[in-house]
């Protein structure tokens, strides 16, 4: 008499939760690096609009002969838009763009407040 012996196939409970402890682990390492990818993109280009921003300021400004440090560019905006063609550029972080003065370092700024979102 010979005696048939079954192999079962498949995953036993031990691998099974080993496999999801090593997901875990990756995960936990993979989650907090993405997010800081994606805080330093928001900012590359939040950082890249205020430096269109400022070009369009350069070109409204040569092409109206605005010379005065004194002038406030919030009453200028939508002329200064206007050089855009696809609109205002926009922070991906829902920061507004502020219009200072020809005189100011920075003649515009991002409301956000965040690190990184600002030009130079």
């Amino acid at each position: 008499m010979t005696i048939k012996r079954y192999k079962k196939k498949g995953f036993t409970l031990v691998e099974i939760m080993i496999v999801v402890a090593i997901i875990g682990i990756l995960a936990s390492i993979a989650i907090p690096t993405y997010n800081k990818l994606r805080i330093d993109a928001r900012a590359s280009v939040c950082k890249a609009n205020l430096k269109q921003i400022e070009s369009a300021i350069d070109q409204w400004a040569f092409e109206n002969s605005i010379t005065s440090e004194d002038v406030s560019l919030e009453s200028y905006e939508d002329e200064i838009y206007s050089y855009f063609a696809f609109g205002e550029p926009s922070c991906p972080s829902g920061g507004e763009n502020v219009f200072g003065s020809m005189g100011d370092s920075s003649r515009v700024t991002c409301s956000s407040g965040l690190e990184g979102h600002a030009y130079p």
